[in-house]
């Protein structure tokens, strides 16, 4: 007859270590910088601190010959004219559905003559982008994933996503814009 013995603290203080940086490599994922993206950090207009219920905060720099600061709400955010497109991206073998407003009609709301921008996320990931090239690609602010909000678990809670299947040739560029986890925009430059 066998005993069933016990898992030692060590066994449970290895299997939690495994499980949490198992997770944790998940959330870091690394996200390529193409040939027009940059990274950097840059210091903004004004340091104004996110509302409770802010999911977008868009904020200038002091050279960028804008001024204003943005700090979009889930509610101002799906108040917004929606876009919503089926495609395939590099994260997933499946076409899926992406709803959201066009990242171009919140910058122009923020300030309409942004030629360069920095996209960050909440892991402080950021890449600056060219946004005279971006736009060109239509990406939206995706906040829903085949008709389901994006949670922070699955790369939310919202998401750069272009329509790729519409692209020729679906380069670095895209794929380095298609930040996730988008918190926070700053306007880098102006015409």
């Amino acid at each position: 007859m066998k005993l069933k013995q016990k898992p030692t603290n060590q066994l449970i203080l290895l299997l939690a270590f495994v499980v949490t940086f198992s997770l944790l490599g998940a959330y870091y994922i690394y996200q390529p910088e193409p040939s027009f993206f940059s990274s950097s950090s840059h210091p903004v207009v004004s340091s104004v601190s996110k509302n409770d219920d802010t999911v977008l905060m868009i904020q200038a720099t002091a050279n960028s010959g804008c001024t204003n600061t943005l700090q979009l709400s889930e509610t101002s955010l799906l108040g917004l004219p929606q876009q919503q497109f089926k495609t395939h991206h590099s994260w997933s073998a499946e076409a899926e559905t992406f709803t959201g407003p066009l990242l171009e009609d919140i910058i122009k709301i923020a300030c309409g003559d942004a030629t360069k921008i920095n996209l960050k996320a909440l892991n402080d990931y950021s890449v600056d982008v060219d946004f005279t090239i971006a736009k060109s690609f239509r990406p939206i602010v995706a906040h829903s994933i085949n008709g389901s909000r994006l949670s922070v678990r699955d790369k939310g809670p919202l998401w750069i996503m272009v329509p790729s299947d519409d692209l020729k040739v679906v380069s670095k560029e895209v794929d380095g814009m298609l930040i996730w986890q988008l918190s926070d925009i700053t306007i880098l430059n102006t015409i």
